[in-house]
C-alpha cells in the first residue's frame, strides 16, 4: 500500500521539478499586448542625415551615427539645430583609424573628467574608445583606449573597457543532431579571458531543428546608463531577460500566452535575407522586440508583434509600439508611433525620443513628456 501511494506521488513531484527545465530563474508572467491608448505621430527633425546609417545613439545633444562611408564611417551632429560638428573614424587600420565599426548596443558614457566616450567594435578582433569630446575639439579621431576582443556579443560593465558580460551561443554537434552546450553568458573583468558564467538555460529548448535554436535565443543586450544592469529583449520570443550582474539577480518577463521557453518549436523557415518566420499553433511568429533605449529608471522598446503592426494593410508602412518597463520588470506604458523607425535614443532633459527611419534616411522626434511625466507620477 506505502508503496502504491508513493509512486503517485513521486510522478507529480518530478513532474513539478522539471516543468520549467529550460530557464533557471523567475520568468514574471505579465501581459503587455495591445495595451496601447496612445498614438504619438512624430515631428521630422531639420537635419540632413548622412546617407547609409547602421547604427545611431546620442549623448549631451549631440547625435552620433555609424554610416556606410569609407571616408566617415562615425558622424557627429547638434541636435540642438541639426549642425554638422565632425566627420570622423575613417575606415583604414591605422591607429585612429576602423576597419568595420559596430557600436555595442548604442553605449555612450562619459568618463571621470566628463569626457563622451563612444565604444566601437572593430570586426572580431578589438574595442576602439573613440573620445568624442576630444574628436571635435581637434577635428580628428581621438581613440583613447583600445582592448583585443574576439566575442562577437558582448557589453561594457562598469562603462569600464576592461569588464564585458559576454554571451555565448548555444554549441551543435550537427553531425549526431545534439546539443555540446545551450546558450550562455560570462562576466570577463580586467582584460581576463577567464570569467564567471552565467547559467541562464540549463536546457536547450524543444526544437524540432535544434540548429534554429540560436534564433529564437537572440538579442541585443543594453545596458543601464550608470549602474550594471542589462535587459536582452528577444527578436523572435515575447521575452525580456533581466540581469543585474553587481546584485546577482537574474529574472525574465514574458508576455503572458505567447510561446515561451518550455514549448515544442517547429522547424523555421526563412523567407530574403532577414525575414524570420516560424508556424506555431497554426500562425506566423512575428518580430517581437527592436531597438531598445536604456534610461535611469525605465526601458524602452521598440515592438512589432501587436495588431497595431500585424493588422497593416499591404503597402502600408508598418509603424512600432514603444513599450515601456521599469527596471523590475513592470510593465509601465505602451504607445503606438504615427511614423515607421528602426533607431532610437532619448533625451532625458527634454523628454524627447528620436528615431531614425532608415530606408527613407528621416529622423523625427517624439514628445514622450506626457507619457513619462504620468509614469513617473504613478
Amino acid at each position: 500500500m506505502k508503496r502504491s501511494l508513493f509512486f503517485p506521488f513521486f510522478l507529480i513531484l518530478c513532474s513539478l521539478i522539471s516543468c520549467k527545465k529550460h530557464f533557471a530563474y523567475e520568468v514574471k508572467e505579465i501581459d503587455f499586448v495591445n495595451k496601447s491608448d496612445t498614438l504619438i505621430d512624430g515631428v521630422i527633425v531639420d537635419i540632413s542625415l548622412p546617407a547609409g546609417i547602421e547604427d545611431f545613439t546620442m549623448c549631451d545633444s549631440i547625435f552620433l551615427f555609424l554610416t556606410e562611408d569609407v571616408s566617415a564611417q562615425l558622424v557627429a551632429y547638434s541636435a540642438k539645430d541639426g549642425r554638422l560638428l565632425g566627420r570622423f573614424c575613417s575606415k583604414g587600420r591605422a591607429k585612429y583609424e576602423i576597419i568595420t565599426p559596430t557600436m555595442i548596443s548604442h553605449q555612450v558614457f562619459k568618463d571621470s573628467n566628463g569626457a563622451i566616450l563612444l565604444p566601437l567594435r572593430e570586426q572580431r578582433a578589438a574595442i576602439k574608445m573613440v573620445n568624442i569630446t576630444e574628436s571635435l575639439k581637434r577635428n580628428r579621431t581621438v581613440i583613447s583606449d583600445v582592448r583585443e576582443c574576439s566575442s562577437t556579443y558582448y557589453i561594457l560593465l562598469d562603462n569600464d573597457i576592461n569588464n564585458t558580460l559576454e554571451f555565448f551561443s548555444a554549441k551543435f554537434n550537427y553531425y549526431y543532431n545534439d546539443v555540446i552546450e545551450p546558450p550562455y553568458f560570462e562576466i570577463k573583468r580586467d582584460g581576463n579571458e577567464e570569467g564567471i558564467k552565467i547559467n541562464m538555460y540549463p536546457k536547450i529548448m524543444n526544437l524540432e531543428k535544434l540548429s534554429d535554436a540560436n534564433l529564437f535565443y537572440h538579442g541585443s543586450m543594453y545596458k543601464h546608463p550608470s549602474r550594471n544592469m542589462v535587459v536582452q529583449p528577444f527578436v523572435c520570443m515575447d521575452y525580456m531577460l533581466f540581469m543585474d550582474i553587481d546584485n546577482n539577480k537574474y529574472f525574465a518577463v514574458h508576455q503572458i500566452g505567447s510561446m515561451s521557453f518550455d514549448d515544442y518549436i517547429p522547424a523555421t523557415y526563412t523567407v530574403g535575407e532577414e525575414e524570420l518566420k516560424t508556424m506555431h499553433e497554426g500562425r506566423e511568429l512575428p518580430y517581437y522586440f527592436g531597438d531598445t533605449f536604456c534610461a535611469e529608471s525605465f526601458i524602452m522598446s521598440l515592438y512589432r508583434a501587436g495588431d497595431y503592426c500585424l493588422n497593416v494593410e499591404e503597402g502600408d508602412k508598418i509603424c512600432p509600439e514603444l513599450i515601456i518597463l521599469d527596471w523590475d520588470g513592470n510593465f509601465k506604458k505602451s504607445i503606438k508611433l504615427g511614423k515607421e523607425v528602426h533607431y532610437i535614443s532619448y533625451d532625458s532633459n527634454t523628454m524627447t525620443m528620436y528615431g531614425v527611419d532608415v530606408a527613407e534616411e528621416i529622423m523625427y522626434s517624439f514628445d514622450l513628456t506626457d507619457v513619462i511625466t504620468g509614469i513617473q507620477n504613478n
